[in-house]
């Protein structure tokens, strides 16, 4: 069975360096100093999480604190948590322990390692904290690997009584699929995070939970700041049956963790499906598909094209995060406006949403000519024309919506996206032979967009030719780009041929169009900056 990458945010890579900083022993001493100080928690102190990795300070913390450098050794002890319980500000406060004869100065360096009643990665053992270990470091959620396995320190002068505290921990939130006919409820899993030495660095055991047509495994696992896991991988095993590896490379790319990060961890085993598929970003999502005439064939899957139902009759089906339906169809055009011309439903979009969604795959899987592009195809196919704004669409730059066609037809794309105010990427426009109003008003009032990449070329002559009124195919490409991003105000940048960027570079900031006085919107917005379009960042 085919494994296929869902999502990921960044990855990983090989060996694992700890870090671990020394923690001086006790001495024997007979000083006692009285000690205070409030932690800060910013956003780099702990104890649990929101998305947003704000965390507060909870009931069992406490502050070892130590000197450093020529302190080492010296002045040491456990300040306990005094106020601040659920919040993100704490006052620690207790007696440190100073070795015989010694007097700390305001000059003398201290380290304050935070230890919870909970944590896994120090523990207490004759009045010294010990040094972090991540090797056990697995949870069932995000919250409890905060709780259990953050590694916060901070450092200061003796006699300051502020600190904030910095989060040294990254944390892998892993997300894994299977079809629910193999694996279903309950089953229990042993999963792993491998090295490329196939050295195992984790393992988790794993009991499955199910939604209607998918069971998910997830478990969180922390790793030290700037663990490198080049070619780490991930193996799922049922029992006695041979492991399933569920690769996690990053194409290679050797990227070592961030200190106080997590990463999104989203793998599937069922087999891929290429064709157009719709992901929720938030649970309780409700997905409407306005297109339902049997004759038109519509299918969906739930299960990343393992399985097919008929969808016919229009009616929302929900979603949760991370969540994907996909479909199929053999509708010749999805043209959408207010005037019966444009076919039924009128002035309704391909689907709607109760919240923000991700488009992906080939869209080309929604008509009956798969391979080819007919007049008005996706004519304001996810636009409602001039009517309301459409707040709930989105395209994911790492797993982006598909617009294979390379030889447009009339109207294919006309209004396409127009006012989908929540667009910030467009889709790739690979097309280089051109139709009558392919894309006129195709990004038209998308107030959030940032990127697009387009090879269109409105020069005659190429690139090599000189740029003047003579080879430039004015008529043509006011055609194919009327308006196409008018009412554009954000900043932005267009990946394009080469012949466009020198048109858009004169064009951009006329008062009028470029060689012609009559007023015209083929051009990109003014805020935006056009690139060669091999200059994407990748």
């Amino acid at each position: 069975m085919r494994t296929r990458v869902l999502l990921f945010a960044v990855l990983f890579a090989a060996a694992v360096s700890c870090g671990k900083e020394e923690i001086h022993p006790l001495p024997e001493g007979s000083t006692t100093i009285h000690y205070q100080v409030t932690a800060n928690s910013a956003a780099n102190t702990r104890a649990t999480v929101n998305g947003n990795m704000q965390y507060v300070f909870s009931e069992g913390d406490r502050l070892y604190m130590s000197g450093t450098g020529d302190a080492a050794g010296k002045i040491y002890g456990y300040l306990d948590l005094i106020s601040g319980a659920g919040t993100t500000t704490a006052s620690f406060e207790g007696d440190l322990a100073g070795a015989e004869g010694y007097t700390a100065t305001s000059s003398t360096a201290l380290s304050a390692v935070l230890v919870g009643s909970s944590d896994a990665l120090h523990s207490a053992s004759g009045g010294v904290a010990s040094a972090p270990d991540y090797d056990q470091a697995v949870a069932s959620t995000f919250e409890e690997a905060i709780q259990k396995y953050s590694h916060f320190t901070a450092a200061l002068r003796f006699g300051e009584h502020n600190l904030i505290l910095s989060q040294h921990s990254s944390f892998l939130c892993c997300s894994i699929k299977y079809s629910k006919a193999t694996t279903p409820e309950n089953t229990e899993l042993i999963i792993k995070i491998l090295d490329s030495n196939n050295e195992v660095l984790r393992t988790a055991s794993v009991q499955v939970s199910s939604s209607l047509y998918l069971s998910t495994a997830e478990f969180v696992t922390a790793f030290p700041e700037n663990t490198d896991l080049t070619g780490a991988y991930l193996t799922s095993q049922q029992g006695s049956s041979e492991p399933n590896v569920l690769q996690v490379i990053n194409d290679g790319e050797s990227i070592s963790l961030a200190a106080n990060t997590y990463y999104n961890i989203y793998r599937t085993t069922l087999p891929g499906w290429d064709g157009f598929r719709i992901k929720a970003t938030q649970d309780d999502t409700d997905v409407t598909f306005n297109y339902a005439d049997q004759a038109d064939n519509i299918q969906y899957s739930l299960d990343l094209g393992a399985t097919w139902t008929s969808y016919t009759s229009v009616s929302a089906i929900q979603l949760n995060a991370n969540d994907e339906i996909c479909f199929r169809g053999q509708r010749a055009n999805y043209k959408n406006a207010k005037d019966d011309e444009y076919g039924t439903p009128n002035n309704k979009p391909i689907f709607t949403a109760t919240k923000k969604c991700y488009i992906a795959g080939n869209i080309m899987s929604l008509l009956a000519d798969k391979e080819n592009l007919v007049e008005d195809a996706f004519n304001g196919a996810f636009s409602k024309g001039s009517g309301s704004a459409i707040d709930y669409i989105d395209i994911d730059p790492k797993d982006p919506l598909i617009l294979p066609a390379t030889t447009m037809a009339e109207r294919c794309y006309k209004g396409m996206f127009r006012k989908c105010t929540s667009l910030t990427f467009g889709p790739d426009l690979p097309a280089t032979a051109m139709a009558a109003d392919c894309y006129n008003s195709m990004f038209r009032d998308c107030s959030s967009l940032q990127s697009v990449r387009c090879y269109v070329s409105c020069f005659i002559g190429g690139e090599n030719d000189e740029y003047t009124k003579a080879n430039y195919n004015r008529d043509a490409i006011m055609s194919w780009l009327d308006k196409w991003m008018d009412g554009i105000t954000t900043s932005g940048n267009i990946y394009c041929h080469p012949d466009m960027v020198e048109y858009w570079k004169n064009s951009k900031n006329q008062s009028g169009p470029w060689w012609t006085t009559d007023y015209q919107k083929a051009t990109m917005s003014k805020n935006w900056t056009a690139s060669a379009w091999e200059s994407y960042p990748n």
